[in-house]
């Protein structure tokens, strides 16, 4: 008995039924072209609907944004007790933990951290792009976060930002009071609180974004403060743990809430959040109407006993006797009124039923193609005719 391999028989199995059964225009088009150059297929055709779309690298589930974001705090909190581990044991060549080294481990994290931030930016820009009342391009403002966080990574892993600005100070020639630092850090601020503003604008539907911008704006401010020289009495060691910290933070943070904005618009392409909107708004609606309804049973009592304006119980009886009979008799014309509609509706829906059969079979008959027997017996016809005349 020959030896087969079953394996491959069931992938050439598979492929054939895949080509046979794969439907659409880019599918046929496939398939006409394999068959004119006699080629088969080097992958699946399914190959492509398998890979990782763009809102596929968005977390769907609502609680997977908390746990990341209590999870990069506490790596933050990680690298801070390792700074103060290292600085409690100096001379044992951990100096990559510590946080006043330009290359120690928090700064290349803060700078990766930058990077995630940019790389976000851009998928936010790739789904709020396709909003149709932004008529204005707002959405290209993640454009801008975007460039922003590379060169704050690119400046945080190099400090090109000290280079450009020792340059700035010899050709101008100014004498600034707190030397270089502000010739880079005033234009820098001006950039970022324009990009600050705009992007709380872009953001204020969603809450949790809206906080955590707001925290790493104030963040940012700490760190400018502690960059001109504003330490408020406060040791070395623990400026230099509040500076890394914020530092870490601000990234941790920053990255929390344009996830969870990343999120926000996903719900808003899928339809939900409108309808989250809706129900918060008859919740709202509902109970002020039953503070009202309560304010009004509390505020008029009905008084004890009968008044001199109110009619007496038989005279009260009549009328209500004649305001049910109105009641009656205006239900019973509503109820013949909605019968003589829908009798009306469904003789129009009839009438146009017959008129498109009417019209199908016209053009049935039009369509039709006559055989060679009838095209032989209406030439005889018409020659009979011309013979007769």
């Amino acid at each position: 008995m020959l030896h087969r391999r079953g394996q491959s028989d069931e992938r050439r199995r598979r492929m054939l039924v895949d080509d046979t059964s794969h439907e659409g225009v880019g599918g046929q088009r496939l398939s006409k072209a394999r068959k004119e150059l006699g080629t088969r297929p080097r992958y699946e055709e399914a190959t492509i609907e398998k890979q990782i779309r763009i809102s596929d690298l968005v977390p769907q589930r609502g609680w997977i944004h908390p746990l990341l974001f209590f999870t990069l705090m506490l790596g933050v909190a990680g690298l801070l007790g390792l700074h103060h581990w290292q600085q409690l044991r100096p001379g044992t060549g951990l100096e990559i933990f510590d946080l006043a080294q330009p290359t120690s481990l928090a700064v290349w994290i803060t700078s990766l951290g930058l990077l995630a931030v940019a790389t976000l930016s851009l998928v936010i820009f790739s789904l709020r792009r396709w909003r149709k009342s932004d008529y204005h391009t707002r959405y290209r403002v993640w454009l801008w976060i975007s460039m922003g966080a590379v060169l704050s990574s690119a400046a945080i892993a190099t400090s090109w930002q000290n280079a450009v600005a020792q340059g700035l100070a010899t050709m101008t020639g100014w004498s600034l009071p707190a030397g270089t630092l502000l010739f880079w850090l005033i234009p820098t601020g001006l950039c970022y609180s324009i990009l600050a503003i705009r992007l709380l604008l872009e953001v204020r539907g969603c809450k949790m974004a809206s906080i955590a911008l707001w925290t790493a704006m104030v963040m940012y401010c700490l760190l400018v403060a502690s960059a001109i020289g504003v330490h408020a009495g406060l040791p070395d060691s623990t400026i230099v743990m509040a500076v890394g910290g914020c530092q870490l933070g601000m990234v941790a943070i920053l990255f929390s809430g344009l996830l969870w904005y990343a999120h926000h618009v996903l719900l808003d392409i899928e339809g939900l959040l409108q309808i989250r909107e809706k129900t918060r708004q008859s919740k709202k609606a509902t109970g002020k109407r039953r503070g009202v309804n309560g304010d009004a049973t509390k505020k008029s009592a009905p008084p004890q006993g009968l008044t001199d304006l109110e009619p007496t119980t038989p005279e009260r009886a009549a009328e209500v006797v004649c305001e049910t009979e109105f009641e009656d008799e205006e239900l019973k014309n509503q109820t013949k009124r909605s019968k003589i509609r829908r009798k009306t509706r469904s003789e129009r829906m009839a009438q146009s039923d017959i008129d498109e059969e009417k019209e199908a079979e016209s053009s049935r008959r039009k369509q039709h193609k006559l055989s060679k027997s009838e095209r032989k017996r209406l030439r005889k016809q018409k020659a009979r005719e011309r013979h007769a005349a």
